[in-house]
């Protein structure tokens, strides 16, 4: 079986949705900035899971707060 992947003008417009809704969360008002272990990195750190989670993979939160996903196969 063959998958066709998208062309790379729809990734692209995919990888920059992606990154202006991970933007919206921000310590400070007009600037993309999130210090570590603060509200604004949860609130990014919930929303790459939740997208992960999307894609079918199995997604957590460590406890140093990074996110990581696994696709099992």
């Amino acid at each position: 079986m063959t998958t066709t992947l998208p062309s790379p003008a729809v990734l692209g417009a995919r990888a920059f949705a992606a990154l202006a809704g991970i933007n919206r969360f921000s310590d400070e008002p007009g600037k993309i900035t999130r210090l570590y272990l603060s509200p604004s990195h949860r609130q990014a750190a919930e929303y790459v899971k939740g997208a992960m989670e999307v894609a079918g993979l199995t997604a957590f939160i460590d406890a140093a707060g990074s996110v990581q996903g696994r696709r099992e196969g």
